[in-house]
């Protein structure tokens, strides 16, 4: 391995020598090309974190029933943003490289790929419809792809997380009536856990501290 690494620093000093001006440029175009694809994951992982957590910051409306409403947020704008992107390499493949049959595996993959991709688009843009209300007495669901649904907060059973904590969203259980889902990327999401957890001390610390990191960190 070492012998490798000697070898590499080798050949590039030769490269260097040899042709020092374009070994130069080409070195600072590599390197900042690294550069900004690192800073660009680095800001879409930034960016999916806060989007995922953004119910945390984001409040609730309130509509003319004086009711909070809790709708997902951005997520409207990604779902069209990736049907575009995705449909129209579709039609390409179906329209241009089909019809040739000259497709080979990758070329087969990467259709059924933005086939697919563009179904999952679709269903984004339908989940960026599901409303959630809650009147203080009644929470009501509705939504394209969600049941519609409503149910009085004295029947609710359980409040479940989804995933390890409430961080990213509960569960609101209502046995045999069913189930609300209620994500972290909902505005509102907040404020909802700290109405249902008044009454409940130890819980109600949990939110304020998992509020406060959300303010600091989103």
């Amino acid at each position: 391995m070492f012998e490798n690494l000697i070898d590499s620093l080798r050949v590039l000093s030769q490269m260097f020598f040899n042709n020092p001006i374009p070994f130069t440029i080409g070195t600072i175009i590599a390197v900042t090309l690294i550069y900004y694809k690192w800073v660009w994951i680095g800001r879409i992982q930034t960016n999916t974190i806060k989007k995922n957590y953004a119910g945390w910051k984001v409040d609730g409306t309130v509509d003319s029933a004086q009711r909070l409403v809790l709708e997902p947020i951005k997520m409207l704008r990604t779902g069209i943003g990736a049907f575009l992107f995705f449909f129209a390499g579709f039609l390409f493949f179906a329209l241009v490289e089909v019809p040739r049959g000259e497709m080979d595996g990758e070329g087969w993959f990467a259709f059924v790929a933005m086939g697919a991709f563009s179904l999952l688009a679709l269903w984004v843009i339908f989940k960026s419809f599901t409303r959630i209300t809650f009147d203080g007495e009644v929470f009501t669901q509705s939504g394209p792809i969600v049941r519609t649904m409503a149910a009085r907060a004295d029947t609710l059973q359980d409040i479940r997380p989804i995933g390890k904590t409430i961080a990213g969203g509960i569960f609101l259980d209502f046995g045999d009536q069913g189930r609300i889902r209620v994500a972290s990327n909902m505005s509102g999401y907040r404020q909802l856990l700290e109405i249902l957890t008044q009454h409940n001390l130890k819980l109600r610390m949990l939110v304020n501290a998992y509020s406060e990191a959300a303010k600091r960190h989103l």
